[in-house]
C-alpha cells in the first residue's frame, strides 16, 4: 500500500469484512498469508503465525496466519 494510506485501518477493515462474511458462511477458522513486512496487521487483529518460512523473499520471511473464528 503507498505510504499516505498505510495506518490508516483499511487493512484492519478488509480483514473484518472477510472473517464477518466467512463467519455468515459456517467458517470457523481465517488462514491468510504474507511476508514480514505485512505482518503487523495480522497480530493486531488477532492472527498467530502458524508457519514460517525463512528467507523468501531473499531477506525477509513468509508467513502462514491463523485466527479463530
Amino acid at each position: 500500500m503507498e505510504e499516505p494510506y498505510r495506518r490508516q485501518g483499511f487493512g484492519s477493515f478488509l480483514l473484518r469484512s472477510v472473517e464477518q462474511e466467512a463467519k455468515e458462511k459456517g467458517a470457523y477458522l481465517a488462514l491468510a498469508n504474507g511476508c514480514d513486512w505485512s505482518a503487523g496487521v495480522f497480530f493486531a487483529n488477532g492472527y498467530e503465525a502458524c508457519s514460517t518460512v525463512e528467507d523468501m523473499p531473499k531477506g525477509h520471511s513468509w508467513h502462514v496466519f491463523r485466527k479463530p473464528l
